[in-house]
């Protein structure tokens, strides 16, 4: 007995000590997986359904850094017996960088310069998640199918995010954006790679370095943090499915940089965790002087702190808010354009700057592939336009190179390489230095080093405008953007063009980090096409080639000219001479340079220079790092936008009265009711050479635009205008009703009612075709609905095809209405020189007060002097049809006759821009505003009927579409506004008063609410914005092409309604016969639906003509209806 019970105790003890089970498993109570680690457990946070893919947030891959543990190794994490479901996760403590571009050129005048330094004052966020120490984590994006199946071995990739090693985090502006996830890359995988984005310390807390740093702290902690990160994919990514021995790490700017850095690790002898990288515009400043300049970073960083002179212990004591606010003002006490923290030597893990340890050949030689890029304008986001002249230009290098390196004459060397004679302006200058030293060069190193060694691919993404950083929107577009503020996935795979761009870009990144070679599965049939990419060639020569290009039109094949020998090596030697000098060479790692002499020991440590700790600290009482120069800053009390050179502040119009409009009765016509109305002023023309003005009558209040509805020349006089009598009639009594009728004579007054047209089969059929393309259009939509319902068609090709469709209509509805507009620009002309030279004619016969001017730009009629080189536009505002106020704006000046000292009205200036373009402008900010909405308010349309029943929904949505046909407008017997501008529109309403609109709103209305109800049973956001996006073409704006069309070519009307008659008849085809229905159905459709319709259209023209004898084809003295006054007669 007793021996039993010691049995189970010590099984029972064994149970409890024993570590849990790593891996992945399934709760059969919820349907999120959860990974199980030897330190805790995480539960998936989010799946995404389109992708079919799990997320894992927050999973913690190193101990907190705090206390002793900063300026550290990474540790191991502690263990924590709580699922957790990856909630809790901070970024690592951020600060923003100094001397950022916001102004793209315009920073290259001084004023620009201003401006664009007080705009980079301006705090941006860096993150949209809180901030802590506290901040080793990742995240891992996983395909279900790897979970499921436990032979899976999927390729890995590893992110390292950008940010000038100061700001960033693994998901920095997530959700609002989806950088940095990889569910768009998986995606375009075949869900056969896994992510993994980690965070690292940044800052002072993960860059600082110098000799203190070196013997009591950890150097580069950042890059260990990277490791640490690398490590964890090794040692557990196994449990989620994926191949450790297939791992590629992925960084951009400060990120690619990183991993620059990883492979020159202990000179190359140290294997960096990966066997495949990409690398994105590697970006970092030479940290070259690490007993001089690094040091003294360490020690204004210890005074902001509060530890001046108090080491690492002091550092390592304070509190967490002492070390955030003192790592953001040494970023701020930073010289613009510079910057004091980034990947360092260090003499171990980076023992001298990474260039250098390239062309020694001390880097990891085992790296199988690598794609290497940059972007076409590199350093324009750093340069912000604060050096203006040479001498500023000098100054800036000073605060680049170590004190010990000026003597030598390094700085003399770098001016003769960039000379000012060379460059338009300083701005230009700085650009080249920049983009030579900081970004172009560190891909042109790495090629020519392991070019030899692995195979190397070289990009460089051309897409305007080029600018640092641009090149991660492709690599992150996402198919179905998750934003979960809105609740939802809004998909934006319709982006115009960049779409497929984007999925080709990718399809080179994601074939790589799953072979090895972006060929292997890049997308050949795309737009644009994914084409062949070369590994790099003329290694050794001046410019590399075999280069792919993503430009704006594609992708080709190029040489690169931003990273030429002769910049690159001129760069390689400033580091050679630069690190020769200080002594900070490694023995036997010595890179030979000849631009400088160097008399020390290279790898002397610098034992030729002598350091005093107070020197390095300040100058004359100031920090050196502040010792740069400032431009003098702007009192905003006094600051005057308008003394700006080449801008002139314009004084804003005057406010003018409404004139009144003489074709309606005035107030005092009430006062008398046997007076006449007022007769209508006519308007003198101005006579800009007289002084006096007394022709103006009664002021400018008295003009008032003469009357055209009978007629008469606008020039006439009035005295010459014979006055009719007018007479006010509410009702005239009578002696006999409204509704008598005289029986002797009520034959005598009957006649044919010459409104009624008798019906014919032809026109009757021609007129049904509008009828008959509204109803194909809706048996279009709904068929298109069903096939994406039963996931037999995709609803991006729907609405792309679509897209396609309605960008092609409207090009071609453009051209008409512009080839209208200059018909009635020329008609108009012709028109007005008529007009003008009548009036010419006439106003030689007239009193001296309406004298006219000969230049036959003067407008007639109205009275006023246009002045204006283009008659055409003259003539227009001349024409008498118009009486709005905005016509009667002159471009001569005239003062008040009661007051001759009052300024002349200044009228804003016309827009240059024709009104055709002003037009096309329109229709574009709609579509994109169209757009947008859609995009944000799918997740909320798909949950809007989300609790109700499918037969509620399908009844719904036919009433809707009901009323969407029974409501259409199939009027339209007048032809449509030959122009959308408004003066041509004005003409249109003349000439024609019964002018056809649009498509009826309701019916528009009911159809997109059919749309919205239908949506909601679509399984994601994708569906519903498609659908939706689809509605919105066929039922909004398809109607409207289709009726311009029809008054512009009977031909092409008739053409596409049997188009459209053959789809819907095809389409309702493959519907009726089931999902598993082909081409066949589709035919028997054409052929049902063609004669189908051929009979109704003529079945229903006969039925028309039949009951046409039922129609009022007499009328008699019963038509006419008066008002009926009183009941009774006298």
């Amino acid at each position: 007995m007793f021996i039993s019970a010691l049995i189970i105790c010590l099984y029972v003890a064994s149970v409890v000590a024993a570590p849990p089970r790593m891996g992945i498993s399934f709760d059969k109570r919820d349907d999120m997986p959860t990974l199980t680690l030897p330190y805790g457990t995480w539960k998936a946070s989010s799946y995404n359904s389109n992708g079919k893919l799990y997320t894992f947030k927050n999973i913690r891959f190193g101990a907190a850094p705090v206390g002793d543990l900063r300026w550290a190794k990474p540790a191991t994490p502690e263990y924590n017996d709580t699922i957790q479901d990856g909630s809790y996760g901070p970024a690592c403590l951020q600060s923003q960088p100094n001397g950022l571009n916001l102004l793209g050129s315009l920073n290259e005048s001084p004023i620009g310069g201003v401006l664009n330094e007080f705009l980079g004052g301006i705090p941006l966020p860096t993150s949209l998640h809180p901030t802590s120490e506290d901040c080793l984590f990742l995240d891992i994006v996983v395909p279900a199918k790897a979970l499921s199946n436990s032979s899976s071995n999927l390729p890995v990739i590893v992110w390292f995010y950008g940010g000038a090693f100061m700001f960033g985090a693994k998901d920095a502006y997530e959700p609002i954006l989806p950088f940095y996830d990889g569910t768009g890359l998986i995606q375009e995988s075949g869900e056969e790679v896994i992510w993994v984005a980690a965070n690292y310390r940044l800052g002072a807390l993960g860059w600082l370095a110098g000799s203190t740093m070196e013997e009591d702290g950890l150097p580069n902690a950042g890059l260990y943090d990277q490791r640490a990160a690398l490590q964890w994919v090794q040692d557990y990514i196994s449990l989620l499915g994926g191949d450790s021995t297939q791992v590629s790490a992925w960084g951009e700017s400060a990120g690619a940089a990183s991993i620059l850095h990883h492979l020159v690790a202990y000179g190359g002898t140290q294997d960096p965790l990966f066997s495949r990288a990409v690398l994105q515009s590697p970006a970092y400043e030479f940290m070259w002087d690490r007993r001089g300049t690094m040091e003294e970073v360490f020690q204004n960083f210890s005074s902001l702190a509060g530890c001046e002179g108090q080491g690492l212990t002091c550092l390592r004591s304070a509190s967490s808010d002492t070390i955030k606010e003192a790592n953001i003002q040494l970023a701020e006490n930073t010289p613009d354009g510079t910057f004091s923290i980034g990947p360092s030597t260090d003499g171990d893990l980076i023992r001298q700057l990474a260039v250098l340890e390239y062309a020694s050949g001390n880097y990891y030689q085992g790296l199988e592939s690598i794609i290497l890029s940059h972007t076409s304008n590199e350093p324009n986001l750093f340069v912000d336009g604060h050096v203006q002249t040479d001498a500023e230009f000098t100054e800036f290098l000073d605060t680049v190179f170590p004190k010990y390196t000026r003597d030598a004459g390094v700085v003399s060397v770098v001016e003769e390489q960039y000379p000012s004679s060379s460059y338009d302006t300083v701005t230009d200058r700085v650009l080249d230095f920049l983009g030579d030293s900081c970004f172009h060069c560190n891909t042109r190193w790495m090629t020519d080093a392991l070019a030899s060694v692995s195979d190397v691919y070289n990009l460089l993404y051309a897409v305007t405008p080029g600018y640092h950083a641009t090149d991660i929107l492709p690599t992150f577009y996402n198919l179905n953007l998750d934003i979960d503020t809105f609740a939802g996935e809004v998909a934006f795979a319709l982006l115009p063009l960049f779409g497929t761009y984007a999925q080709g870009y990718q399809s080179y990144l994601t074939s790589h980090a799953r072979t090895g070679n972006p060929n292997t599965y890049r997308k050949i049939l795309n737009i644009p096409t994914a084409i062949k990419w070369p590994t790099v060639g003329n290694v050794n020569g001046e410019k590399l080639t075999g280069v792919l290009k993503a430009g704006n039109l594609g992708f080709s094949t190029t040489s690169d000219s931003e990273t030429t020998e002769s910049a690159c090596g001129f760069w390689r030697e400033i580091a050679a001479a630069v690190t020769n000098l200080g002594g900070y060479a490694p023995p036997g790692s010595v890179v030979n340079q000849t631009l400088i002499t160097v008399t020390n020991n290279p790898s002397g440590a610098g034992s030729l220079l002598t350091f005093s700790s107070s020197a390095l600290v300040s100058v004359d009482d100031r920090p050196i790092q502040s010792m740069m120069p400032l431009v003098a800053p702007v009192n905003a009390k006094t600051h005057n936008p308008y003394q700006f050179p080449g801008i002139v502040p314009v004084r804003p119009p005057l406010q003018h009265g409404t004139y009144p409009d003489p074709t309606r009765l005035a107030p005092e016509d009430a006062l008398d009711a046997h007076s006449p109305p007022r007769r209508t002023r006519t308007i003198e023309p101005l006579d800009t050479s007289r002084t006096d003005h007394s022709h103006l009558q009664n002021g400018a209040g008295g003009l008032r635009v003469p009357s055209t509805s009978r007629g008469r020349k606008s020039g006439r006089s009035a005295s010459r205008r014979r006055r009719a009598v007018w007479k006010k009639l509410l009702w005239v009594k009578q002696s006999y009703p409204d509704n008598y009728t005289d029986e002797e004579t009520f034959l005598d007054h009957l006649q044919r009612n010459p409104r009624i047209q008798p019906y014919d089969f032809w026109p009757l059929v021609a007129d049904s075709t509008v009828i008959v393309q509204h109803i194909c259009s809706v048996a279009i939509f709904v068929s298109c609905f069903v096939g994406i319902y039963q996931e037999r068609i995709s609803p991006v090709s729907v609405v792309g095809w679509s897209n396609v469709a309605t960008v092609l209509g409207w090009m071609i509805w453009d051209n008409w209405v512009s080839q209208e507009e200059k018909r009635e620009e020329r008609r108009r002309a012709s028109v007005a020189f008529a007009e003008n030279e009548d009036g010419l004619s006439t106003s030689s016969s007239n009193s001296n007060d309406n004298t006219l001017s000969k230049d036959p730009a003067q407008a007639n009629g109205l009275g006023l002097s246009l002045s204006t080189p283009n008659f055409a536009t003259a003539s227009r505002l001349s024409h008498s049809h118009s009486t709005s106020a905005a016509s009667l704006y002159s471009n001569s000046s005239f003062n008040s006759p009661t007051d001759h000292n009052l300024p002349p009205i200044a009228y804003p200036p016309a827009s240059q821009l024709s009104s055709r373009t002003q037009q096309r402008l329109a229709t574009a900010k709609s579509a994109v505003l169209i757009y947008s909405a859609l995009l944000m308010l799918s997740p909320i349309l798909k949950s809007l009927t989300r609790s109700t029943s499918s037969d509620s929904i399908w009844a719904m949505s036919t009433w809707l579409i009901s009323i969407n046909v029974f409501c259409f407008d199939y009027g339209g017997s007048n032809p449509p506004p030959s122009s959308s501008s408004p003066y041509a529109q004005n003409l249109d309403n003349i000439r024609n008063k019964n002018t056809g609109q649009f498509p009826a709103s309701l019916s528009t209305n009911a159809a997109l609410m059919a749309s919205t109800v239908l949506a909601s049973r679509l399984p994601s956001t994708t569906h519903v914005f498609s659908l939706t996006l689809f509605s919105i073409e066929v039922f909004g704006l398809f109607p409207v092409f289709r009726r311009h069309l029809r008054w512009r070519s009977w031909t092409l009307h008739l053409l596409l309604t049997i188009l459209l008659i053959l789809c819907a008849g095809g389409a309702l085809g493959m519907v009726i016969a089931g999902p598993e229905s082909g081409w066949k159905a589709a035919l028997l459709g054409m052929v049902i639906g063609g004669l189908g319709t051929s009979l109704a259209m003529g079945g229903c023209s006969w039925w028309l003509i039949g009951l046409q004898k039922y129609k009022n084809v007499v009328i008699g003295p019963w038509d006419p209806a008066r008002p009926v006054i009183r009941r009774k007669w006298d």
